[in-house]
């Protein structure tokens, strides 16, 4: 995806915009403004909910006077079903012709864009309404829906943040020098949801304000805990290795524990600094906050003594107050593109397990076949096989790697790989399943593993020849109504290079019935998490007995919906069934 290089396009307007705003009405218009490019809206605008005493509770534009096209209806009255509205469609796409007919049919113009569907999202405080964003857009509108779902609660924090700050008093005193540098700042810093860019562009525009010869800033990573250096200005080459600090190390790691900004006149008399160039003399660290949380620091280091002083120190909280919302955004934008190149990475994936798993069955005079596999996830670590062999018997199998997702679809392909270059050879069953188990084993890393169970289906001599590592139990049920159980034969795959296979044989006459399946058949569960169990499968398929191997399939799947209802499947699900014809 082309990333977005430039979300404001009325720059002039904005100068003057900012220089008639408080501090937090500014950041609170740069978090809609970003919120607007990083989901691709024709339109991101905020309603806060108003119920001063005295008053009809309303919704006003906030910050008011900013909406591209300002329109004379700027409230609306909550008590006119909009709260109610607003409330049920939630996350909820909107038509154009639905929201005319609503309480908030002047939305539409004021949106600006009369061709836009819309997204309405409540802000909310634990039970108390805030407020409620607009989102209007043009296109991929369910794409961009899913998106915002998933990082909501993350941006609704950010916009609590941002709302609780406009309730309190701000003490800090801005000069007017200061202040305007600062504003125009944070205009450069929503020019672009690049990391790079922004954190660039911070420190370049600091030296207009302050002057520094070194300056490094550290995130923090929400995952680990820990800092993640992120970019440096004006060190050598040979001394950036030493900016890895940790989250205890230094005037660094004391500012993101306590929280405090922290301005050392001589950094040969604090014993917390951790040198990193001789030739640095002072040094203030500065904590970036979203809300009361440390997202991260930034370090301006001097050649002088005593170059910072209080003054600038208060600028510098200030400043890093304003370019948090920058920075989360710019770290939420960061990881939807990460998501949209691994969801881009698994579709491939996907496609490629789609190849190695037959979409054509063999066919035969005397064995009718039929297959069903459905990943958890976008790619799973089921397998199967349905191979005509040259003398006319069939091979059926069916795997279970021990893990879902990417992992468990990279092995699967390693075993498939394995397992048909295998089956090229005429060999017993329990013989080719201890080839393939030394491979296997030989291949992957310690502790991954998988159950198998391979089958020789002999036509002619009316007989099943099988050999299981460790996998659920194949059910041959006859045509009289008995049925007998395939148990393992050896241990699962990978766990023992030498491991031993031993074959053993059933009969399969005309009007029996093969099924082997992967354990998330037996193991999918109900809304009281009972499983599905084996016993309920043999009723089944008992139930099923006379249709032929595509019927019998749909019958197990229609008995698992029926049985899970509303419970999302946790395991791959793999089915093959062989019946010889009467």
């Amino acid at each position: 995806m082309k990333l977005i290089d430039d979300q404001i396009q009325h720059v002039q307007d904005v100068v003057s915009k900012f220089s008639q705003q408080n501090k937090n009405e500014l950041l609170f218009y740069t978090f809609c403004e970003n919120l607007k490019q990083g989901l691709r809206a024709d339109s991101a605008l905020f309603f806060l909910y108003d119920q001063s005493q005295g008053t009809t509770a309303s919704y006003s534009l906030y910050p008011s006077g900013w909406a591209s096209k300002p329109h004379s209806i700027l409230k609306l009255n909550a008590d006119s079903g909009v709260r109610k509205f607003i409330k049920s469609n939630n996350f909820t796409l909107l038509s154009r012709e639905h929201l005319t007919f609503s309480p908030l049919s002047a939305l539409i113009k004021l949106s600006g864009n009369a061709h836009s569907d819309y997204v309405l999202v409540q802000l909310m405080k634990g039970k108390k309404p805030l407020g409620f964003f607009l989102f209007g857009f043009t296109q991929n509108e369910q794409a961009q829906i899913d998106q915002l779902q998933e990082i909501w609660s993350d941006l609704q924090a950010i916009a609590l943040d941002l709302l609780e700050d406009q309730w309190k008093e701000n003490n800090i005193p801005w000069e007017t020098v200061e202040r305007n540098a600062l504003l125009k700042l944070a205009q450069k810093l929503s020019s672009t949801l690049k990391l790079e860019h922004i954190l660039k562009q911070m420190l370049q525009a600091l030296l207009n304000v302050v002057k520094f010869d070194k300056a490094v800033v550290f995130l923090i990573n929400a995952q680990t805990g820990e800092f993640d250096y992120e970019y440096a200005y004006g060190f050598d080459e040979d001394v950036i290795d030493k900016l890895h600090l940790k989250l205890d190390e230094g005037i660094t790691g004391w500012t993101a524990q306590t929280g405090k900004a922290m301005i050392v006149s001589d950094v040969t008399k604090e014993k917390r600094y951790v040198e990193v160039n001789e030739h640095i003399k002072s040094e203030v660290s500065v904590p970036i906050r979203s809300g009361r949380k440390i997202i991260g620091v930034f370090t301006l280091s001097s050649i002088l003594l005593n170059a910072f002083n209080q003054k600038q120190l208060r600028m510098l909280e200030a400043f890093a107050s304003s370019a948090s919302i920058t920075l989360q955004n710019a770290r939420l934008y960061e990881h939807m593109l990460q998501k949209r190149e691994l969801e881009k990475d698994l579709q491939v994936a996907k496609k490629i397990q789609k190849a190695l798993l037959q979409r054509r069955l063999p066919q035969s005079d005397k064995i009718l076949l039929a297959a069903y596999n459905k990943p958890s996830k976008q790619v799973g670590g089921d397998l199967y096989n349905a191979i005509n062999l040259m003398n006319g018997n069939i091979i059926l199998s069916v795997g279970d790697i021990a893990g879902k997702g990417v992992s468990g679809a990279i092995i699967m392909a390693t075993l498939q790989a394995i397992y048909r270059t295998e089956i090229r050879y005429s060999q017993e069953v329990n013989e080719l399943l201890e080839d393939v188990n030394q491979q296997f084993a030989d291949t992957i890393e310690v502790g991954r593993f998988a159950t198998f169970f391979h089958s020789v289906i002999k036509i002619e001599e009316r007989k099943i020849e099988y050999c299981s590592a460790g996998h659920n139990p194949a059910i041959v049920l006859h045509k009289n109504g008995k049925y007998e159980l395939l148990e393992a034969t050896g241990i699962i795959l990978g766990l023992l290079k030498d491991a031993k296979y031993s074959k053993k044989v059933v009969a399969f006459e005309p009007g029996d019935v093969l099924v082997a399946y992967s354990d998330g058949v037996t193991e999918a569960e109900n809304e009281l998490e009972e499983q599905f169990g084996l016993n309920r499968l043999i009723e089944v398929l008992k139930s099923a007995q006379t249709m032929n191997p595509a019927g019998i399939k749909k019958h197990i799947l229609g008995s698992l919906r029926h049985f899970s209802k509303n419970v999302i499947h946790m395991d791959d699900i793999t089915i093959v069934i062989a019946k010889y014809k009467t």
